[in-house]
């Protein structure tokens, strides 16, 4: 079964990892930004430039992505509270076909997923057109929408 807190489990996990690449990718370009010295060519200032403007997109995706993580943990958090569920109770859940998880959260109210175990990719039939609902994400952005 896949209902709105395994869905927001999921999300949360993948936004995660998707904010520890784009951290990982910032720390890069930032590590390896071109320096000014004035002492440069035109040409040499226009590669400063791109390098600068790449660290600040890189900067501001990866800001975006966390803001997005705080909402669905709090979220989440929200979820289990309203369920009575105190901190360090450890609940299971799985992505289908990707992993199984443990989530809880701690005394500050930092919500934890946890791999516990990678899965075995779902068979796929070749015959069957499957319509997976249960891998749809759920956004901050779709509910203010509505």
């Amino acid at each position: 079964m896949n209902g709105l807190l395994s869905g927001l489990c999921a999300h949360y996990y993948k936004l995660k990892l998707k904010m520890y690449k784009q951290d990982d990718r910032f720390k890069m370009l930032f590590d390896n930004m071109l320096k000014f010295d004035g002492h440069v060519t035109v040409a040499e200032l226009d590669a400063i430039w791109e390098s600068t403007s790449n660290v600040c997109i890189a900067s501001d995706d990866t800001m975006i992505t966390f803001e997005k993580v705080k909402e669905t943990e709090q979220r989440i958090l929200k979820m289990l509270k309203s369920m009575g569920v105190r901190p360090r109770w450890f609940i299971t859940g799985q992505i289908r076909g990707e992993l199984e998880y443990e989530l809880f959260y701690d005394m500050n109210d930092n919500v934890h997923v946890i791999k516990t175990k990678d899965l075995e990719p779902e068979p796929v039939n070749p015959d069957v057109i499957t319509i997976d609902l249960g891998a749809w994400r759920y956004d901050v952005e779709d509910q203010e929408n509505e």
